[in-house]
Formats: C-alpha cells, structure tokens, sequence
C-alpha cells in the first residue's frame, strides 16, 4: 500500500487515540473544594469582601456549587446578604497527556440563581431573586491532588424583582482551589453480596363491617378490615464501592462563614487526625481560628431595621471575633451510606456484611467535645466597639456583668461541644460544624463550614516504600544490562 495514502489515515488514528486519551484525563478530573468570586451589584449597595462556597466538580464535566457574600448601603447603615446556586458544565481542553501535572483552557454553562435584598427598596409580592445562565471562561491548573482555576464569567439572570441586589446582567472573576479524591491511594473497589430478602404482592383490604362499643358516654363504631396478601422471599443483590478500613491524617481549613467580615476568607487552618472503619468514623482536630461572635441584637436586612425597642442599634455593627485562637478536641459519627445499605436483608449475618463496607462516598453526623483558647478580642469595625459599650450601657447593671451578655467577660479557656457532619468523596471532605461554647456569651456559637484533606497516610507510604524498591530494581537492571553488553 502506498505510503502516501496510508498517511492521513495514521494522523486520524494518531487524533482519536490523543483526543480519547484527553478525554479519559479530562473525566478522572473529580474534585471538590471551594470557589471565590466578586458578583457586582445594583447602584447604591457594594459588595463586602467576596461570596465564596463550596464547589464540585464531577468526572471533570459537571460542577455544583453554592456562594454565600455580604453588602452593604452606599452609606453604611444598612447590611444585606447574598446567596448563589449554580449547577452546569464545563469542557477543560487539556494541553499535556501528564495525569499528574496539566494546564488548559475552560469553557463552559452554568444555571444559576441568586438573591440578595435591597434594604432601601418597597418589598412587594416577587421575590428578590433572580434565574438564568454564565459563560465562565477561563484556565485550569492541575498539580497532584490540587486543581486551580481562574474564570471569568459573562452572566444573564433575569430578575424577578426590582428589589434584587445582584446585578442580572454583569461579568465578575472567579477563583476555584479544590483537591482530587486521591483514587490511587484509596483504590475504590465494587463490592456486591447477595443475601435473602422478602418482599410482598397483592395486597387487598376489604371493609367487612362496624363493631360497636358501648360506653357510658355513647356508642363508638370501629371500622372492621380484612387484609390480605402474598408473601414472596428469594435474593437481594446490594452493591458499595469499598476502600476497605484506614487510617487518616491531613489538613482542614475552615471559612468565616458566620462572620460579616468576608474580606478573611479563611477563617482557620489545623491538622486531622483519624479513622473510618465500616460505619464508624473517629477523628481529632487541632487548629488556630479565629471564633467569631454575633450581634448580640438582631439585625433585619430590609428597611424595616430601623431604630426600634427590640433592635436600637442598625447603623453601627457590634460584632467581631477571638484572632488565632487555639482549638483542639475528638469527633465521633455513623456513616450513614454504609447504614442504609443491607437493610431489606432478612439475617443479621447478611446485614453485618454490608456494614463491614467502608464507602467511597460517605456522609457521616458526627458529636464531638473539644477545648479552646481564646485569642485577641478584635471587633469587625472601628466603631463596632464603642456601638457594643452603647449596648452595654443601656443595659440594666445584672445584666451587663454576667457573662451570657458581656463579651469582655468571656473566660480565655473554654470548653465546646460540636454536631455536624462531614461528607466525602475518598480523601476530600467538607465539614458542618455547630460549636456550642459553655458559660460564655450566648452569641458565640456559631456554624464553620470547611474542607478537609483524610490522607490515607500509611497507603502512602507502603506506594512510597514501593516506589523506592522499583527505583533500586530498575538501577539495578541497567547496570547488569551495561555489563552485558561490554
């Protein structure tokens, strides 16, 4: 055959074997993490800081994702929140064949929705939300388990209500930072068992009649059924992907989620510590964060705010947080994925079995007691701090002098309890946590929202141990193989 026509044929072979390739890198891109971004908004209301949340990104194509922000008036009296949903797709055109190490462009679809409320406008009957579509344009990073990407995104949202906050048409930036579930060292497997269920069929009820009571009070009339049916038994397939039991340890960091200062994004950064076995999950934690405290009056977020009784102080914000502060204590939960599974089973021993399963996905509540030691008292705003001694003062003596009003009599240590939960994909996790602090003031609890890294520490150093022995192999080999040669 011709050389000249076999040709064009290789480079389309040589195309589709790239372009497939590519394609399989691009689907093994599953991460989780979160997403910063700077949204604009109407005239007369700016942003605070930046809205950020947690983002997924699924076989490197689909992404979910939530943002949470502040703003505030023009002239700083009155503040407002800010939330965005968004689901879509995105395609990143991969530039190396490295699995390890890639770049590329990103192009992409989203469907989103907003709502943020404009204190100054007349509430009506819609809601101050808004729907429609971005286009976020941008470049990806990938280094290891860690996936950088700068977007920029052109969106079109239809608002609902003149009240909205958000701008429907604009373009706003965007930074993403997530980490890979580490699939290599987790190694995911398919796991079924076959086990005896039952089930049933032909289920009739037939009114037969009344049966009547008779009392000193009157004459009670009871329904009177006959219910029938056909009992069936046989096999139940359940499947899991398992990774078997480890042990974990690795990073957490957490956001100001609570806070109204959203220029700090993170809030805390420390170090897990734990095990997932079957159902259970266990872990430590030590960090330094910042603990935030709230308002200790409420602040509504349209013109209703006004001076009033129950909330006299709307201008001046009195909130603020604990800098640096030192937390340390052990969770324990269910995994609740591995606790549905199994459950049609008949036998215990069947049951038993599935629960042995350490998921790949997972969700697990979890309880948990810690200490922590406050750091430096610092209040969000310059003013916060004489607009909290306004509040103080117009309080009645015993109730400025005990600690469940009077944040400066916080003591340094404390002790809190913690419920949340923490849901996974193999070694990322996000965390939900609620801190409740004991015999301190009331407004310092509060939720963290955060991410965390379960490196499977002891797979990682048998892959490492074994990647030095095949090193020392290949060395080896070459040497023998130059001596043969000579």
């Amino acid at each position: 055959m011709n050389l000249r026509y076999c040709l064009p044929l290789l480079l389309v072979i040589t195309q589709i074997s790239f372009s497939q390739t590519r394609f399989n890198a691009v689907t093994k891109l599953t991460t989780a993490g979160f997403e910063i971004s700077q949204p604009t908004y109407i005239s007369g209301i700016k942003g605070i800081g930046y809205m950020y949340g947690p983002r997924i990104q699924i076989a490197g194509i689909g992404e979910i994702g939530y943002s949470l922000g502040n703003a505030v008036t023009s002239d700083n009296k009155f503040y407002t929140k800010s939330n965005q949903y968004y689901i879509g797709f995105q395609y990143p055109f991969l530039l190396l064949k490295k699995s390890n190490v890639n770049l590329g462009p990103i192009i992409g679809l989203r469907f989103m929705a907003h709502e943020s409320v404009n204190p100054y406008h007349i509430r009506d009957e819609f809601n101050e939300a808004g729907f429609g579509v971005a286009v976020p344009v941008g470049l990806m990073i990938k280094l290891g388990p860690i996936n950088v990407s700068a977007k920029y995104h052109f969106q079109a949202v239809y608002n609902f209500s003149k009240g909205t906050a958000l701008k429907g048409t604009t373009a706003y930036p965007s930074l993403s930072v997530a980490f890979s579930p580490m699939n290599l060292f987790m190694n995911p497997k398919d796991f079924s068992h076959t086990g005896l269920t039952s089930w049933m069929t032909n289920y009739s009820k037939e009114l037969l009649g009344y049966k009547a009571t008779y009392t000193t009070e009157g004459t009670a009339y009871n329904a009177v059924y006959l219910e029938s049916w056909t009992q069936h038994y046989g096999n139940h397939t359940e499947k899991a992907t398992d990774v078997q039991p480890y042990f974990f340890i690795g990073p957490r960091v957490n956001t100001n989620y609570t806070s109204f200062n959203k220029n700090k994004v993170v809030s805390g950064i420390g170090i897990n510590m734990g095990l997932r076995r079957g159902l259970w999950f266990l872990n430590s934690f030590y960090e330094k964060s910042d603990v935030n405290f709230n308002e200790p009056v409420s602040r509504q977020s349209d013109s209703t705010s006004f001076r009033s009784p129950t909330n006299p102080y709307h201008s001046k914000r009195t909130d603020g947080t604990f800098e640096n502060s030192a937390r340390f204590g052990g969770q324990i939960g269910i995994e609740l994925v591995n606790l549905g599974l199994g459950k049609k089973f008949i036998y215990a021993e069947d049951k038993r079995k599935m629960k042995r399963v350490t998921s790949h996905y997972y969700c697990a509540p979890f309880f948990g007691y810690g200490k922590v030691q406050l750091g430096k008292l610092k209040f969000n705003t310059d003013s916060s701090e004489v607009a909290y001694q306004s509040y103080l003062d117009s309080l009645p003596i015993a109730e400025r002098n005990t600690v469940e009003k009077n944040i400066y009599l916080s003591p340094k240590s404390l002790d809190f309890y913690t419920i949340g939960v923490q849901a996974g994909l193999g070694a990322v996790a996000f965390n939900v946590e609620y801190n409740l602090y004991q015999k301190t003031y009331k407004k310092l609890n509060t939720i963290n929202i955060g991410l965390a890294l379960n490196v499977p520490i002891i797979r990682v150093g048998r892959a490492m141990k074994a990647a030095v022995i095949m090193n020392k192999q290949k060395k080896k080999l070459k040497k023998e193989l130059k001596t043969e040669k000579k």
